[in-house]
């Protein structure tokens, strides 16, 4: 449900604006409120009281004094309603619910591979509203809306995945998956990622997801970059290496080749992570794939700047094995790079796992608060 002033009028409107300043920033004063939004203190105090009577927001101490009356910390209450995102691959889904702070309160990872059948289906939904419906007491309250990702080319207004390589499916219609779950759902891009590592709104960002495929996505002037047809920063598939090693997608070089983590675990012979342990143990075969490794990643990093000039997250489940190596990969960054005097704009992603689902997830707060689904629960 949209809301419009026809729907809700001027004063839910204005509910809605205070609800999304508080998302956003995490807190504010009621003077604070009244100089951003441009509302009068009396409209401020009354609006704040409204949402307060909800259970919304609340009071959460007191700002230092200025000489003066000390003003109130006003704040979301986490666990007034949530939200969930869901990713669905060839072999897991993966659930995450987000409360109104946009911290994750519960998550689940279930093995169960993916056929186009009504069995599975109907195992989807039984698993999906049995793990939404349970009772989390005051760490989560209503579930407003649930967002639902499959790794492809999405056209959410057909509700259709038009090519899934990773999970060697097309033209799926979601509509499958959407009358089995209880709940509001809308279909969302895995371009919409890099939404899970936002911390400030006025910054542009790019994610690099470095797991069994390579994907990306960008957040520049203050939106997520979806592109003409859908098929934005498909980094993956950049040529590194002309005429160089075969990609899945036919053609020879791509980045997807050398740097994903199908394409590790198949030139050293093993799964990733006894890849990693090897690594850490100082096995010397395993230290001269993961130096070429870096070699092809720092130089890909110091392109994506090049190109965007903001700050690069890497990710995924090689992501999550950066953190000791960093270092080493900055360095070979800065090789590569001309105008870059440091690696700051090099940050590790907070997820491994449930990036995508968590993605998906801050999309459905955003649009829940935006459309004002927490005023009418």
């Amino acid at each position: 449900m949209r809301v419009s002033s026809g729907d809700f009028g001027i004063k839910n409107l204005n509910r809605i604006k205070v609800m999304e300043y508080l998302v956003d920033h995490q807190k504010a004063s009621r003077l604070e409120l009244s100089q951003k939004l441009g509302f009068s203190m009396p409209t401020v105090f009354q609006i704040v009281n409204e949402l307060i009577e909800r259970g919304v927001i609340r009071e959460s101490g007191e700002y230092d004094s200025t000489g003066g009356r000390r003003a109130k910390i006003l704040t979301v209450c986490p666990g007034s309603f949530c939200v969930a995102g869901i990713v669905v691959s060839k072999n897991h889904i993966r659930i995450v619910l987000l409360d109104a702070s946009k911290e994750i309160v519960d998550e689940i990872e279930l093995d169960i591979v993916y056929e186009d059948t009504s069995e599975y289906y109907q195992k989807f939904g039984e698993v999906i509203n049995q793990f939404l419906s349970r009772d989390r007491g005051e760490k989560a309250g209503a579930l407003l809306s649930v967002g639902v990702v499959m790794p492809g080319t999405l056209d959410a207004e057909k509700k259709i995945v038009r090519n899934c390589p990773s999970m060697g499916v097309s033209e799926v219609q979601l509509e499958k998956l959407e009358r089995e779950i209880d709940y509001p759902v809308s279909f969302v891009s895995t371009k919409y990622a890099v939404l899970a590592e936002m911390e400030n709104k006025q910054e542009n960002m790019i994610y690099l997801s470095l797991n069994d495929e390579i994907d990306g996505s960008a957040y520049l002037n203050q939106q997520v970059y979806i592109g003409d047809q859908f098929k934005s920063m498909m980094f993956g598939h950049m040529t590194i290496v002309p005429d160089g090693r075969p990609c899945r997608c036919g053609r020879k070089g791509c980045f997807d080749a050398y740097c994903s983590a199908n394409a590790l675990e198949d030139i050293c012979g093993k799964p990733l992570e006894t890849f990693f342990e090897l690594l850490d143990h100082g096995d010397g075969e395993s230290e001269a794939i993961w130096d070429s490794f870096l070699d092809y990643l720092s130089m890909t990093v110091a392109n994506l700047r090049m190109i965007f000039d903001c700050n690069i997250i890497l990710g995924g489940k090689i992501g999550g094995h950066l953190g000791k190596y960093l270092g080493r990969l900055e360095s070979k960054i800065l090789k590569n790079s001309i105008y870059e005097k440091d690696t700051s704009f090099v940050v590790s992603s907070n997820y491994r796992k449930e990036l995508y689902a968590a993605g998906a997830a801050r999309l459905m707060l955003e649009t829940s608060i935006r459309e004002g689904r927490f005023l009418t629960e």
